[in-house]
């Protein structure tokens, strides 16, 4: 049974598949090895030196497999209790900023249902997400940087013609291109906004597509709103662009009252979205 965080089975699992007998076979097969190579060398420390690293690589991708089980444990037990369904992996069309940063992308512990629960809504994804880098390394070397985030992503059709482009998330603190901090607005076409709140100034950076309407940006962040993602103990932010509203913190969370408490405040911003392109919908006049 799955426990509170990601990692609440993984000894269970590691004491199960330690001595299996993949694990026996591999052993016997490099100590084998290491004992021809010793016996040729005539040197028995290789025997002893080549043993223990085996046993160590051994222990090691145990302790891994161990940890990836214990992950596909919790999810699986999670999903349900967020009104949601466990199918691993999936993808996501790379329409706002975030899903498409880098030079690649992954979706991993991918949790799919209705927004609501079973009071419906658009399709809300939720899971881990990543975006990597390749840096220059050294002389003529690379690097892979991955940048993980916990996200949620909800289809929101009617929002196509209202959000051209809003992105909130938290002001950066550290500034090291490539390495802790990838700059994935840089290459975007959007302005800085400014809501007059010295809070929420400290806490957010809130930018938007030059298109953007400001009367309709304002309807979206009233001041009860700005008030909740000021006081919310996630920080999180979003970016609404092209129908696709994707909410997101850094780091894959894995404690299960994180992320639900994330859960709810993706549903939270969701039904500010909805109740604003309503809005927009409803000022406009009718052709």
């Amino acid at each position: 049974m799955a426990g509170r965080d990601v990692n609440a089975t993984r000894w269970s699992h590691f004491r199960l598949e330690l001595p299996s007998r993949f694990n026996v076979y591999g052993f016997l097969l490099g100590t084998t090895v290491c004992l021809a190579i010793a016996a040729r060398a005539q040197r028995p420390m290789i025997l002893l030196v080549g043993s223990a690293i085996v046993a160590a690589i051994i222990v090691a991708a145990t302790w891994r497999r161990a940890g990836a089980d214990a992950a596909t444990d919790f999810f699986r037990t999670l999903a349900p209790k967020l009104d949601l369904e466990y199918v691993v992996r999936g993808a996501l069309p790379p329409l706002t900023p975030l899903l498409s940063a880098g030079d690649s992308q992954e979706l991993d512990h991918v949790m799919e249902g209705p927004l609501f629960g079973a009071q419906g809504g658009p399709l809300c994804t939720l899971g881990h997400y990543q975006f990597k880098t390749v840096q220059p390394s050294g002389e003529g070397g690379q690097r892979t940087i991955a940048h993980p985030f916990t996200i949620a992503a909800v289809e929101i059709d009617e929002a196509l013609p209202v959000f051209h482009g809003v992105y909130l998330r938290r002001r950066p603190r550290i500034h090291i291109p490539g390495f802790l901090w990838d700059d994935w607005l840089a290459r975007v076409h959007a302005e800085e906004v400014d809501l007059e709140s010295s809070d929420f100034e400290e806490r957010y950076e809130l930018r938007a597509a030059r298109d953007q309407d400001r009367m309709v940006l304002r309807e979206l962040f009233s001041p009860s709103f700005i008030v909740w993602l000021s006081e919310h103990p996630l920080r999180p932010g979003f970016e609404c662009k092209a129908g696709e509203l994707v909410v997101f913190i850094p780091e894959h969370e894995g404690n299960a009252g994180r992320l639900t408490l994330f859960h709810e405040a993706a549903r939270e911003v969701g039904r500010r979205v909805i109740a604003a392109v309503d809005a927009a919908r409803s000022a406009t006049p009718a052709a």
